[in-house]
Formats: structure tokens, sequence, C-alpha cells
């Protein structure tokens, strides 16, 4: 099975192969530290973006530092790389902040703290009002020069058997939240489950046809070995064992909620052309890394945006550095069911600035598995 996820603003572009993304064994050195306090380049960075009832993620307040483009014609935009906020505890790297009070501005749940410039969240037992939960954490300069920040994050609250969370505000996905209903495809004709009133009433010839069409329908299925009201459903999970590969894609998304809250222009919240796909390596129940070649990621709201990630090891010469830096988990697989969630960073190209945008995608998925 050929894999293909594409990245969209305004064009599409290829998938990358593999570079490091977050950096924490490594330091920004002054000149970055600059560059990415002047571009506002500091945020809460949260390990999850939705959480189930009493679950916990992890926030750190993180620096992004972009790579300066040579200008060079045909030179591809670099990754960003993500940092670890400097605390001061490296004499060599000075602290530009310190962090103030962490608060817990909406939703409820209890903050723990780990370190200078980290935070444990847990969320609370039973849905807050609208499903939103939102911590903040003031920065104090220790420099004049540097103006005084509030960090803030979103999270939501996790209660739908399928919903994604898009947060990369550069390309247009300000914390947006999306979820899906499981809408079955293709109808296999059959008696079971019809009204034995109606069933009676059939004469032999329909009952003779209903039976010759279910027949058909086995039998197409046996020998392709696809369940064919899966692969023609909404959310799908198909296994390619020649290669290993598993893909999910999942469709028919509305948008839910943008940075904590409903969308004010509500009529069009219900977008169709909306495709959510990924692949991993491997199959069945537990943690399956997305570092792999084969492994990728694609949000696309059609015709215009998207993000994703992937690396395709094709040789092709193109190099740049958006791979995914992630996992999927499948948590159950019950009657021919998968459910589990994934958690990756997502890249789209800037055009404007010629480099490559990274935010976050974090989701949890039902898809019907398509093989038999």
């Amino acid at each position: 099975m050929n894999k293909i996820f594409f990245c969209l603003l305004t064009v599409s572009f290829f998938l990358m192969n593999y570079n490091a993304v977050s950096q924490p064994n490594k330091k920004p050195s002054n000149e970055d530290l600059v560059r990415a306090l002047k571009g506002g380049r500091i945020s809460i960075e949260a390990d999850k973006l939705l959480l189930e009832p009493t679950e916990a993620a992890s926030l750190n307040v993180k620096i992004t530092v972009y790579p300066v483009q040579s200008g060079e014609p045909g030179d591809l935009p670099g990754q960003p790389s993500t940092y670890p906020l400097p605390d001061g505890s490296d004499p060599n790297v000075p602290a530009p902040y310190k962090p103030g009070t962490w608060k817990i501005v909406q939703g409820g749940g209890t903050l723990t703290p780990i370190s200078v410039m980290s935070y444990s969240y847990t969320a609370p037992a039973s849905a807050p009002k609208d499903k939103v939960m939102v911590i903040s954490v003031e920065m104090l300069p220790n420099n004049k020069e540097w103006p005084k920040l509030v960090l803030l994050q979103t999270l939501y609250f996790a209660d739908d058997n399928t919903a994604i969370v898009v947060n990369l505000p550069e390309a247009g996905f300000n914390n947006q939240k999306y979820t899906n209903q499981a809408k079955a495809g293709m109808v296999v004709p059959t008696m079971q489950g019809m009204d034995p009133r109606v069933a009676a009433s059939l004469d032999p010839a329909t009952k003779a046809k209903l039976a010759a069409a279910q027949a058909a329908v086995d039998a197409a299925q046996k020998e392709k070995g696809i369940n064919l009201t899966a692969i023609s459903s909404n959310a799908m999970a198909y296994y390619d064992a020649a290669n290993d590969l598993t893909a999910v894609k999942l469709k028919g998304f509305t948008l839910q909620m943008e940075n904590g809250r409903v969308p004010k222009n509500s009529s069009a919240n219900e977008i169709k052309n909306i495709l959510f796909e990924f692949s991993f390596k491997g199959k069945g129940i537990g943690n399956h890394t997305l570092n792999d070649k084969v492994a990728g990621a694609g949000f696309i709201v059609l015709p215009s945006a998207g993000c994703g990630c992937g690396n395709n090891g094709s040789g092709s010469g193109q190099k740049s550095d958006a791979f995914c830096d992630g996992y999927v988990v499948i948590k159950s697989i019950e009657n021919n069911v998968m459910q589990g969630y994934i958690f990756t960073r997502v890249y789209t190209l800037d055009i404007q600035q010629r480099r490559l945008a990274g935010g976050f995608l974090h989701g949890r998925f039902t898809a019907s598995i398509a093989n038999l």
C-alpha cells in the first residue's frame, strides 16, 4: 500500500525525512534566544490536548527557535527546534524569564509543581462547563527589554468517541476541536433484523433476490478479504499485511470548539470536506511510534488548509525536517472496531516567511476494521 499525506496552507508539499524536532538535550544559543524572544515564541506545551476524567497532562514552558534561511534558490525551509525555556540553572545560558503564579483559569482540576518551568495538570472527574479547561502562568522578565507575559493553555475534556484537536495558529488552527460520529457505509442486504411482519409479507421472488444479493456480497467480501461496510464508512482502519502497515482514515467532522469557545458562525461548523488520515508500522493493541519511514499523519480542510507530518525516505534528494514526532496507542479491538488515540507534532508551510510552522495534533478515534 502506497501512503500519501498532504499538508496544505495554500499549496501542498512533500513529506519529509527524519530529523530531530524537540531537542531536550541541547540548549539554545544566546543568539537563538534573542531571535525567539523577539518573535514571541514562548508557550506552554502540553503533552496531551484531550483529557479523560482524572487524566493528567504534563505542562512545560518551552521556547521555539526557527532556523535562519540562507535565501539561496531552491533552499527548503527548515523545521523549528523546541527547547525548555532556560531557567538559570546553567550559568552559560541566562534565563530571560522566571515563572510567576500558575493558575487554573477555567474548568477545575488540580495543578502539581514538577520543576521551575513544569507543572502536572489533572482533569476533573466530571465534565466542566463547555468541556474546557484553561491553565495560565505569568512570566516575569529578568531583563527590562522584555515585556511581562501571561501564557495560556487550553485543554479539552474528552467524552467523544472521535475527537481531534489541532493547535497550529500560523495555519489557522487555533486550538480547534473537531468531532465526528461514526457512520456505517454500504449496508449488506439481509433478512436478519427485518421486522417479522415485513418479512412475512414479502413474496418468494423478493426473498430469493435478497438471499442472492447477500450471498454475492458475502462471496465478494471473502474473496477480497474486505469488510465492505467498514471500508465505505466515514471511520475506517485497514491493515496491509504485506507492508506491516496500519492506515486509519476519518472524515465527516464538525468544528466544535476554537480556543475553548464555540465558533460564532455556527452555521459553518459543519464542514464535510475534512480528512484526517494517519499510518503506522504494525498493528494490534499497544503503543506504536510515528518515527518510522512509513509513518505519517495529515489533517486537511479542503480546499486550502491543513497540516501534517511524515517520512518519505524516497531518496528523491529533497530534504527538510518535518517528521512525525509522536505515537499512536491502540487501546482496544472488539467486534471489528478499533479504539485508540494519537499525539504528534504537525507542520505546515508558511509561504510568506518561507519556513515550516509547527504545532500539535492530539486525537482519540473509533474506526471500523476493513479487513475481515
